[in-house]
């Protein structure tokens, strides 16, 4: 299992585009952080975290969008079936390998702390909140990635599929969609919407009904995930 996890690790950091998605992430993030500072006087990363979620939505589905694609068009897929490994086994290394990569890219945001405790007095627990806010969005992001790589040879089908269904998780709680539905549809439907638990726990809302949620979803599409697995690992 660890050795599938270096396998998938080595291939972004190889092929080098693991440091171009390392400083797309910090570029634009820092980009719209500072930028908010200095305009709006306010040494607060609430910017950095509301730019940030935005910018997984995209950037998690062409992290994942190889993970089975690639060994699916390469005949791996077939290779890793002889593996003494269980399906959710399988299912976890690739879980585990994108995660890590997720982590390094949280990690190089660090410095970005360094703004709000040079121009005031940061609020050391809504740092904390948004950073788990972010780890949970992302591993959501992550195993919808990871299902919807699994269906698919081709990348840019599984990057278009995951961007459409976490964009359809997003949209359940913009205004344009509650404005447009009664209002008892569009109380219920903002429960299954990433914003709208993101925003309560970026905001230092420790909501555990939020972090549920996330924790559900990431566990939900790696069992769609394990399902897929198991049909194609018994294809001949």
């Amino acid at each position: 299992m660890i050795a599938l996890i270096k396998k998938d690790l080595s291939f972004l950091f190889k092929s080098s585009i693991g440091y171009l998605y390392i400083l797309t992430f910090f570029s634009f993030s820092y980009w719209y952080y500072s930028k908010y500072i200095f305009i709006h006087d306010q040494a607060t990363m609430t910017s950095f975290f509301y730019i940030s979620h935005l910018l997984l939505l995209v950037l998690i589905p062409a992290i994942t969008m190889r993970s089975w694609s690639e060994d699916k068009r390469s005949g791996m897929l077939d290779f890793l079936k002889t593996f003494p490994l269980t399906e959710w086994e399988h299912i976890l290394s690739k879980f585990a390998s994108a995660l890590l990569f997720f982590l390094l890219i949280l990690v190089s945001t660090l410095p970005l702390i360094i703004l709000p405790i040079y121009f005031g007095n940061p609020d050391i627990g809504l740092i904390v909140s948004g950073y788990i806010a972010l780890f949970l969005l992302g591993s959501s992001l992550i195993s919808i990635g990871l299902f919807t790589s699994s269906l698919t040879k081709n990348q840019m089908l599984s990057f278009l599929f995951s961007l459409g269904i976490n964009y359809g998780f997003y949209f359940l709680s913009t205004p344009l969609f509650i404005n447009s539905m009664p209002s008892y549809i569009s109380r219920f439907s903002q429960l299954f919407s990433i914003n709208y638990h993101y925003t309560y726990l970026s905001k230092g809302v420790l909501d555990f009904h939020s972090a549920f949620f996330f924790i559900l979803l990431t566990f939900f599409f790696l069992f769609l995930n394990n399902i897929v697995f198991h049909y194609q690992r018994a294809q001949p």
